[in-house]
């Protein structure tokens, strides 16, 4: 509860784990402190399963700390029901009835009730058919989210089967669903729940980043762990209730069930309309928040714009950025501007009456100084205001390009895991490098530089390059009689989509 991207975001909460031997926390029966003792016993890591749903779905955003989660203001009521050894059904069903402000075992009820409830547990089930705490617990207005499963089986669960509970499936970053989601009948609607691979090529596993914890070491570290499930696509779905809930407070479950099944909250994925994969679709939280709004609630004009930076790298003299209203009522742009000095400019492109549209930004090299130069865009509106990064580059016509600091990465074509790694610099327009000690097998060269340090090559501003092509990548085979690969020559540079005249 102490991490420092949860601080402030969480209330009081309860622990209804019964068993002194499956709470293992000291004290016995349930209690009023939730805190997880982990399960690691001090020797390995613990999972800490709650701590990175919590993170997913309620993370301090804003902070330069760690990573954002989907609420903005919402808070987390930690109820523990899940003990070292797993769980039981009946302490579930008394920790929904505590989050829903019902009657239950503790004899004591929050300030505050849940407006949501996060189950990322699943059980055996055999019927549909909702406890009477789940039914009571939507009769207070209490939407109820759960994980489909992580068996990629088409089966029941408990509590994601349930008549009532909104059961959500998983899908990778590519879009479909992955291979450990359940689906089924059940399934009511899909988010991002991870996968291992790297369909990215970015050198990191698709996973989901969230908040989390080593009790190997003491004292205990506060770190973020990467995790991929069900469990971690269901607070996705969770938060993006919770933001209905904060612009529309009078939104009960039946309003959430006809929003989705009308396709108001969702992307369609899969096959038309509901499937079995996908539900009614992938979540879409501006399609939910604008939905919650319409149906009642107020939903502010927000500024947006896109995208929010350029690298016009050597060549590339003008982009297009466009500025839009993602709220709701009337937004004007009341200025655009830049601290370029010269050369940079922006004109309207095709915008209305409030300036909303397309710009086109322009970047002059005439007269500037070798090296790389960079400036920010301000657009100011009647919502606030948003800042674009711009970057470019003059290189000396005597001099061959530099593409800055890169990092050349060996990847496993099988796993698309990094196998070799080196950051090198430019000498004379070239970047040697080259990998010792490869063991046979399939590989992939890709390269690019990384210009905010995050441990990511090839984002948006950051050049890229790949072998023999960035657009087509070919597959290297080491093998035990050809102890030299030479001349793996591949370009890393700075694209954007240039636009008409």
């Amino acid at each position: 509860p102490d991490h420092p991207d949860l601080a402030g975001k969480l209330v009081p909460g309860y622990d209804f784990v019964l068993s002194d031997t499956n709470s293992a926390d000291g004290q016995p029966g349930i209690d009023a402190d939730p805190t997880d003792p982990g399960d690691g016993g001090g020797v390995t890591r613990s999972q800490f399963h709650g701590t990175h749903v919590a993170g997913i779905i309620a993370a301090a955003t804003n902070n330069k700390t760690g990573v954002a989660g989907v609420g903005w203001g919402i808070k987390v009521m930690p109820v523990r029901a899940i003990g070292v050894s797993g769980g039981t059904r009946y302490d579930v069903e008394q920790a929904v009835l505590y989050a829903a402000g019902l009657a239950n075992d503790s004899g004591t009820v929050p300030a505050r009730p849940a407006d949501v409830i996060n189950l990322s547990v699943a059980g055996p089930t055999t019927s549909t058919t909702a406890p009477q705490s789940f039914v009571d617990a939507r009769k207070a207005g209490v939407i109820v989210v759960a994980a489909a499963g992580n068996d990629g089986l088409n089966e029941l669960v408990s509590p994601a089967s349930y008549d009532g509970v909104v059961s959500v499936s998983a899908v990778t970053s590519a879009g479909g669903k992955a291979s450990y989601s359940n689906y089924g009948a059940t399934v009511d609607v899909a988010a991002p729940g991870g996968n291992s691979g790297d369909l990215d090529l970015n050198g990191i596993p698709d996973t989901i980043l969230s908040t989390g914890a080593d009790d190997s070491v003491t004292p205990l570290q506060y770190i973020y762990t990467a995790k991929s499930g069900t469990s971690m696509a269901t607070p996705v779905v969770a938060g993006v209730v919770a933001l209905m809930k904060s612009v529309d407070p009078a939104l009960t479950p039946a309003d959430f069930d006809a929003m989705l099944a009308n396709g108001d909250l969702t992307d369609d994925l899969g096959a038309a309309g509901r499937d079995d994969n996908f539900g009614y679709g992938l979540i879409n939280a501006q399609k939910a928040v604008q939905a919650a709004a319409s149906a009642g609630g107020t939903f502010p004009p927000v500024l947006v714009v896109n995208p929010t930076a350029f690298n016009f790298g050597v060549g590339l003299a003008r982009a297009q950025l466009t500025i839009g209203n993602a709220g709701g009522g009337s937004l004007s742009v009341t200025g655009v501007t830049n601290n370029a000095g010269g050369w940079l400019s922006v004109s309207a492109n095709s915008v209305d009456a409030n300036g909303l549209g397309s710009y086109t930004v322009r970047v002059s090299r005439g007269g500037v100084s070798v090296g790389t130069h960079s400036a920010t865009i301000t657009v100011n509106s009647s919502a606030g205001s948003a800042t674009v990064a711009v970057t470019m580059q003059v290189v000396s016509a005597a001099l061959n390009d530099d593409a800055g600091y890169q990092t050349i990465r060996l990847i496993d074509a099988g796993s698309l895991s990094v196998v070799k790694s080196t950051a090198v610099s430019a000498v004379n327009g070239q970047y040697p490098f080259s990998f010792t000690g490869v063991t046979p097998g399939t590989y992939r060269l890709q390269a690019g530089s990384d210009s905010n340090y995050d441990g990511l090559i090839c984002k948006v501003g950051d050049a890229c390059g790949a072998y023999p092509l960035l657009g087509g990548i070919s597959d290297i085979i080491v093998d035990g009689s050809v102890p030299t690969l030479n001349n793996l020559n591949f370009q890393s540079g700075y694209y954007t989509m240039p636009v008409s005249p």
